[in-house]
């Protein structure tokens, strides 16, 4: 009965955390403290699986700053065994010394074990949670029960957050487009519309530099017609023709 309790316990707190938000960030950052709790360990680290390369990228941590959870991120691929794989069983490393990747961040906050399980929705993988305990921690097997729990459960929510992300971000870039067809049918002038263009590529990217280069048909050279954030003479002494470089290639074939 006392199992049966904290079982169904531990259930109700993780559905409460997985539905408090569906704001990508706040969700993520709710699933690595909850980990960190649920699991009693020292810190966590949590990494979304991008499905188009299938790469980790970082999402949210506890108790690990900014460069040991990215530096996490970058090594992955030396210390989560499964990657990708849509096993949901855990990997557990009884000792981080021993796994290169990890040693530095073992030696500075004195860790010394971890669980790193796949967060799976509809057979594929989200995301991919990792939880650190302290060298010398027993009892590793209860702690990680929990996060398991979490682990499995996380799936729907991260994934209904990723949809409503992006939602988003496609009607941003639709309403972008608006404004831009907007300017051009109001100003003959072709600054006006170039410099709209990039104003608003710079907000949907989270950029503050920006080059617009047009083809030359005479000369086959990207000229430049506009700039964001440069000083267009000092961009100007940077040529390119089409299908030359990364730049040329671009303007050749039409992919980004």
């Amino acid at each position: 009965m006392d199992n049966l309790h904290w079982e169904l316990s531990t259930l109700y707190e993780i559905g409460r955390v997985l539905s408090s938000s569906l704001e990508l960030d706040a969700l993520t950052q709710k699933i690595a403290d909850t980990a960190v709790e649920l699991g009693n360990a020292k810190a966590s680290w949590l990494a979304l699986h991008d499905q188009e390369t299938g790469k980790l990228v970082y999402a949210a941590s506890t108790n690990l700053d900014q460069q040991e959870a990215r530096a996490l991120t970058e090594d992955a691929d030396e210390w989560i065994p499964f990657r990708t794989g849509a096993d949901p069983e855990p990997t557990v490393l009884t000792d981080l010394n021993a796994v290169p990747a990890l040693k530095p961040l073992a030696s500075k906050e004195s860790l010394g074990a971890a669980c790193a399980v796949r967060i799976i929705y509809m057979g594929q993988v989200v995301a991919v949670l990792a939880v650190f305990w302290e060298r010398g921690t027993r009892g590793l097997a209860g702690r990680i029960e929990p996060v398991f729990l979490l682990a499995n459960q996380a799936g729907a929510a991260i994934q209904n957050a990723l949809l409503l992300r992006d939602s988003r971000r496609r009607s941003t870039a639709l309403d972008a487009v608006f404004n831009v067809i907007q300017i051009i049918g109001r100003s003959p002038r072709i600054k006006a519309v170039l410099d709209a263009i990039m104003a608003h590529a710079n907000r949907l990217l989270g950029t503050d530099r920006s080059v617009i280069r047009l083809v030359d048909p005479d000369t086959k050279e990207l000229v430049v017609r506009a700039t964001y954030g440069l000083k267009k003479s000092a961009v100007r002494r940077i040529k390119f023709k089409v299908g030359e470089g990364l730049i040329g290639r671009v303007a050749e074939d039409g992919n980004p």
